[in-house]
């Protein structure tokens, strides 16, 4: 049986110049950087009131949705699941009035 081989030329429609990958011109980069600043302000007043950022998106979780097996609980707030069970634990010993 013949081979057949398909070419395709592929061509850009833009040239892109090199300043065009620079970290500035990225938009994955300023929502990276967006994220962490964010992160950073928010992660301080958690810090001031007790918690970490993992343990209260549980805590807050719970809060609006009462009790949870675990499985629900751990898709609602997107965590992975070493995240979810250290702040899982944390918000189990400080109960259901500790937010």
């Amino acid at each position: 049986m013949p081979k057949t081989t398909i070419s395709r030329k592929l061509s850009l429609p833009v040239l892109l110049q090199a300043a065009d990958l620079f970290l500035d011109s990225q938009m994955c980069f300023a929502l990276y950087a967006a994220s962490l600043a964010m992160t950073k302000v928010y992660r301080q007043l958690l810090v001031s009131l007790g918690f970490e950022c993992p343990q209260c998106v549980v805590k807050l979780a719970l809060w609006q949705h009462g009790q949870l097996a675990a499985g629900a609980l751990s898709d609602c707030v997107a965590l992975e699941s070493g995240t979810f069970v250290a702040a899982g634990s944390q918000a189990e010993k400080s109960g259901p009035g500790g937010m």
